[in-house]
């Protein structure tokens, strides 16, 4: 997909994260495997062969809860719920060889929209003018030093 003349992103795909760890049950690649087989798998990263057991974590009380679901239902704007769709669905049409561009009806993610942060970006709306500005008044001020 080209997303500007001197940009080409094209998509890695590393299978299904569908491996279980037998002792927590954590998902990973087999790849990621450190001893053992495909059938048997060992792996380091989560509880080090059941070495490590955390508890259970219980659902917080009522009104917590309900803060918390509304809070994330309000976090994702339309576009982003359709977005995610539309990158689910074509994940499982690139495991039948297949993607979003074979159905010319379909509309296609918005790769660009998905890259920015809205967080991030309310963080980094400042005044351009002004920093310029600062930085014209300052720089000639610093030394070798600085």
């Amino acid at each position: 997909m080209q997303l500007y003349d001197t940009v080409t992103v094209s998509r890695h795909e590393l299978g299904s994260m569908n491996v279980e760890c037998s002792h927590c049950y954590a998902l990973y690649w087999i790849d990621e495997k450190v001893a053992g087989s495909v059938f048997n798998p060992v792996f380091s990263t989560c509880c080090v062969n059941g070495k490590v057991q955390l508890p259970i974590i219980n659902q917080p009380p009522e009104p917590l809860l309900s803060l918390l679901i509304e809070k994330i239902v309000d976090l994702l704007t339309q576009q982003d719920i359709e977005n995610c769709s539309l990158h689910i669905l074509d994940d499982i049409l690139m495991q039948q060889s297949k993607t979003l561009k074979d159905f010319p009806k379909m509309p296609i993610p918005n790769i660009i929209h998905d890259f920015s942060n809205r967080l991030l970006n309310d963080e980094l709306n400042y005044d351009q003018l002004k920093l310029c500005d600062f930085l014209e008044k300052n720089i000639p001020c610093l030394n070798e030093d600085q």
